[in-house]
């Protein structure tokens, strides 16, 4: 863990802050594992051409508590469902409008096997809406942080879920969650995207356009927790299928020193996303197994040449220098006070370093693209 730490507020009111969307639950992003402070900000910028339904907004702050500088930080909006954010049913508001008096943080869950899935992790004696089809957000992550939470699922190949709105679900609609999951999961699982015992394929469970730029996301920044952790999905009003998103959480991404399972994520030149990399918490990571379809890579690919190639090149040349521009001194600031760079106190060798790691991150931009462009060709 980081000595430099990130905060969540939540305010009494709903507010707008730095021309951000009006809400009362806010974030203050430390970055303290990217010594540059910027890839969060530069995959913000990739996100927001991506053409997704939300993407969260962040902007930098140098943050003083109690008159002492603690450093520069991003004040970001949450991923959450509100009509600011992620604006679909808001099916957790429903719940605590029927259990108004209820203490949520003392409830306990309760967690088992069924049938063919894993476990089903639930709250038992609450209150449900008759209709819960829609209105959820869930998290792919890491098995220790799924049980920190109060709903969720495991599948049979071990993939674990955190159902993160509504916090607290009754067993109806976790195991409808678990079981629509488990169906798409056996249908990816199948040499034809067929899941015979439901009669679907892989697409009927899916949005396929949200998936392939969310997929178009990981690969393009090579994001170290592409199908790990912090992998959004959703199911809005109005349909029966998983979304892709919110994109969040990209400070080891463009190049950072991290090598999983034989891929070096510094290498511009190799996929990861769409590889079978080992991870703790399951047999197959999500993306690896849509990628395997014809009709998603012919897709992501249409998507990547025909909508958002150009833009990404214009990010390379000239957004990553004038974000390093913009952020520089207080980069230099943080440096000092938190000694991440190469000098606890000298400025100018701080600044030297800096730039050459931006200069790090634009190389490795530019030789990513020239590298996806080939094989996607």
């Amino acid at each position: 863990a980081a000595d430099k730490k990130s905060y969540a507020i939540k305010l009494k009111d709903k507010i707008s802050m730095l021309n951000l969307g009006v809400e009362k639950d806010w974030l203050l992003l430390a970055n303290a594992f990217d010594e540059t402070l910027s890839r969060n900000g530069i995959a913000s910028k990739v996100g927001s051409v991506m053409g997704m339904d939300y993407v969260p907004e962040a902007e930098y702050v140098d943050l003083y508590i109690d008159g002492e500088y603690q450093g520069n930080y991003q004040l970001s909006e949450k991923v959450e469902i509100d009509e600011e954010r992620l604006n679909i049913h808001n099916l957790e508001d429903e719940i605590e409008a029927l259990n108004p008096d209820v203490d949520y943080d003392g409830l306990e869950s309760v967690e088992m096997p069924v049938e063919e899935i894993c476990a089903v992790k639930w709250i038992d004696g609450l209150k449900m809406p008759e209709n819960s089809k829609s209105g959820y957000l869930l998290e792919l992550d890491m098995t220790y942080r799924y049980y920190e939470e109060k709903s969720g699922f495991i599948s049979s190949r071990k993939q674990p879920v955190a159902i993160k709105s509504p916090e607290c679900v009754g067993y109806e609609q976790a195991y409808y969650l678990a079981r629509k999951y488990q169906d798409m999961e056996d249908a990816l699982c199948s040499p034809d995207g067929y899941n015979e015992k439901t009669g679907m394929y892989y697409y009927e469970y899916l949005d396929m356009d949200s998936f392939a730029r969310k997929y178009l996301m990981e690969e393009i920044v090579k994001n170290l927790d592409a199908s790990v952790t912090s992998f959004y999905m959703y199911i809005p009003e109005n349909t029966a299928k998983f979304y892709a998103g919110p994109l969040w959480d990209y400070d080891r991404t463009f190049g950072t020193d991290f090598v999983r399972d034989g891929i070096d994520l510094k290498d511009p030149s190799t996929f990861y996303a769409s590889e079978n990399v080992y991870y703790e918490q399951g047999d197959y990571p999500l993306l690896y197994l849509i990628c395997q379809q014809e009709d998603f890579r012919k897709l992501y690919k249409d998507i990547y040449f025909q909508e958002i190639r150009d833009e990404i090149v214009t990010i390379q040349e000239s957004f990553i220098d004038a974000h390093a521009e913009k952020i520089e001194d207080s980069v230099m600031m943080d440096a000092i006070r938190w000694n991440t760079l190469v000098s606890a106190s000298d400025v100018e060798a701080n600044r030297s370093d800096f730039r050459d790691r931006m200069a790090q991150i634009k190389r490795f931009m530019e030789q990513r693209i020239a590298f996806l462009d080939k094989e996607w060709e």
